[in-house]
This record gives C-alpha cells, sequence and structure tokens, in this order.
C-alpha cells in the first residue's frame, strides 16, 4: 500500500502530532508498506514565507504532491482540521483515493479570524467527506458532535518503553516533579511554577526540584523568566530535548509527571510517563480520565485549581511509595492496552476500509 502522510507540524516541532507521524511511518514501513511524509519540514522554503501566508503555502505544496504521484498513491492520511487536510482531501478526492483524517484534540483556538474561519471550513468539508475519521479519545470524538469516527488511542512503541526503563537510574534523592511540552498557560504551565512557588515556600516532606523540557511562545517567555528567578534552586530548566531517547530517559528518571491542562485531547507525553512507570499528575480534561484513574493510575485535579495541585504535589512527596505503585500500575495499564502495534493495525484497517479494534 502507498500511503501519503500528512500534518501541520514537521519533526523539528516538539508535539505529540509528530511524534506520532514518525511511529506510524516506521510502523507502516515495517508492514512493507511505502509512505510519504507531507510535512513543513519536507519544503524548508515555507519557513521563509511570511506567517500569514505559510498555511496556504503548506496547503498547495500538499495538494501538487499529491496530485503528482502519478496515480501510485492508495490512501492520503491527514491530521487535525486544517487548511492543508483539506487541501489533502480535495487532491485525494481528485484522483479517486481513499482519505482518513485524525482529530487529535478540540478545534484548537485560531491566532485570528481568518484561522478561525479556514479550521470551522476545513472541519466542515472533512466531516461531510472523508472515508473514515479516528479520534483519539472518546472525548475529543465528543467535541464535534455530528461526526462520526472510530477511537483510536496511540499507543506507545514497547521497544522504546523497555529501553528508557533499562537506563541507569539517578542516584539524586531529591524528588523530581516533570513539565514536558510547550510551555504555555492552556498546558497549565504557569500553574505548575505557582504551585511549586507555594510549596517552597512552607516546609515539604522531602527535598524536591522541577525539571522542565520544551518550548516556550515568545509572549509568554518574559513572565517565565521573571518567575524563574525566584525558583532558579528547585527547578532545572533543560530547553527543547529533540533527541528522543534522552526525552524517554529523562520522564524515566522523574518521579512525577505534571501536565494539568486546560485543553487536550489524548497527549502522548502522558501516556509515554504511564509507560515507563513516571506518574502523571494531570487534569481533568479531554482524554485524560480515560486513562488516568485517580488513586489506580495517576491523580487527577481539576484545571486551574492551584491548591488542589499543590495537595497532590504535596502527597506524592510524603509518599513516594504509594505513588511509585500508582507508576507501576500505570506501566501496566499501557502495556496491557495502549501497545503501539495496536495503534497501527487500527490504522491500516482504516485503510483498507476496515473498522479498527481499540481495546479499552
Amino acid at each position: 500500500m502507498n500511503v501519503a502522510l500528512c500534518a501541520p507540524y514537521g519533526p523539528d516541532r516538539v508535539s505529540g502530532v509528530s511524534v506520532f507521524l514518525q511511529g506510524l511511518e516506521a510502523g507502516l514501513k515495517a508492514r512493507g508498506h511505502v509512505v510519504h511524509i507531507l510535512t513543513p519540514d519536507r519544503a524548508p522554503w515555507l519557513v521563509r514565507m511570511p506567517r500569514g501566508w505559510q498555511d496556504l503555502s503548506l496547503s498547495i505544496w500538499t495538494a501538487s504532491r499529491i496530485l503528482r504521484s502519478g496515480g501510485t498513491l492508495r490512501v492520503v492520511h491527514a491530521n487535525q482540521p486544517h487548511p492543508q487536510s483539506l487541501a489533502a482531501l480535495i487532491s485525494a478526492m481528485i484522483l479517486g483515493i481513499r482519505f482518513v483524517v485524525t482529530y487529535h484534540s478540540e478545534m484548537p483556538p485560531a491566532g485570528h479570524r481568518a484561522s478561525g474561519w479556514a479550521q470551522g471550513l476545513s472541519h466542515w468539508v472533512l466531516r461531510q467527506h472523508a472515508d473514515a475519521t479516528a479520534f483519539v479519545s472518546e472525548a475529543t470524538k465528543a467535541a464535534f458532535p455530528g461526526t462520526e469516527g472510530a477511537v483510536v488511542r496511540i499507543g506507545v512503541p514497547r521497544d522504546e518503553a523497555a529501553a528508557a526503563r533499562r537506563s541507569p537510574k539517578r542516584s539524586d534523592p531529591t524528588f523530581t516533579f516533570l513539565f514536558v511540552g510547550r510551555q504555555t498557560r492552556s498546558k497549565g504551565f504557569f500553574d505548575v511554577l505557582a504551585a511549586v512557588g507555594r510549596l517552597r515556600s512552607r516546609p515539604v516532606p522531602r527535598p524536591f526540584r522541577l525539571v522542565l523540557t520544551g518550548d516556550v511562545p515568545e509572549e509568554e517567555a518574559r513572565e517565565k523568566e521573571k518567575i524563574l528567578k525566584a525558583a532558579r534552586d528547585v527547578v532545572e530548566d533543560r530547553g527543547i530535548l529533540r533527541d528522543r531517547g534522552e526525552l524517554l530517559r529523562t520522564i524515566a528518571g522523574s518521579d512525577a509527571l505534571l501536565l494539568p491542562s486546560y485543553r487536550e485531547g489524548l497527549p502522548l507525553v502522558v501516556l509515554e510517563a504511564m509507560a515507563l512507570g513516571c506518574a502523571p499528575i494531570v487534569s481533568t480534561v479531554g482524554g485524560l480520565p480515560e486513562v488516568v484513574r485517580e488513586g489506580e493510575t495517576g491523580l487527577l485535579v481539576t484545571p486551574g485549581d492551584v491548591d488542589g495541585l499543590v495537595e497532590k504535589m504535596r502527597w506524592a512527596l510524603a509518599h513516594p511509595v504509594e505513588l511509585a505503585v500508582l507508576g507501576e500500575r500505570a506501566a501496566a495499564f499501557v502495556q496491557e492496552h495502549l501497545d503501539f502495534t495496536n495503534t497501527v493495525d487500527a490504522y491500516v484497517a482504516l485503510y483498507e476500509g476496515g473498522s479498527p479494534t481499540d481495546p479499552k
């Protein structure tokens, strides 16, 4: 089978969609399929375009690549309601080939009115004409009422998780909280900093630190630096870890992952943390409660509730053994239900016109 995988984010951007695409490409190739990747990094000239024209240019380039495939393509798989996905759909319809789209989250907030209009139009057309639609969680599907499709959760490759868990363990006894991802308000990043500030100001059961990795938008970088000046003694900022092995080893060497987001689909980093035995402390949004079960595979907080986040972090500091048990249960859950091999199998079934299975 000859498949084109499209996404508006390239692997140079640290995102779950990018990691998903790389894993899916590897899984499909391992099964003998031919894969073409259509992401911004494959057209470097796109970054030189004015920002407002980048989405349009990516869409035109994607359509031209699909239409010039010479009829060898059999499936086009796009990701997210985006102008690129709309261009990919129209191209697939012209060629008479199958089109599949994956929704990774609820409609992301648009930067300006034109972007919002383009997202809405893309979703409306995709809903009407896509041959198959997949959602990463039940909550993501519920965010698009009236849109038919299957829930296909993104899994974690067992070999990657096993290799990271076998990495040498740190000898430092300091308890480590970890934040991975884009450092924005919507991810609860500033709630994490506020919680750490409160913990620093009071006696705690044991020494702790917060490790950060990920990018920060320019407009929020100044506020971040201002807050960190007062917390350098407990915060270690590692920047963007582009090496996936290093990122997974960092997760495996941490005690708890913090992600008190305000909106999510089903973030891959949480599943990776669970697979590596790093207990998740996350918010009750999107598909997170579908995999993180309070007191069983992690801890849940209400988005925006900094007091509640402080309480869960303090409990973790006071009960490291019990927290480690949550991490082991989380790892067992991912191993049983969220193996990436099953994700690839599900998409192959969608490509072939069948129905995927998604073990609960």
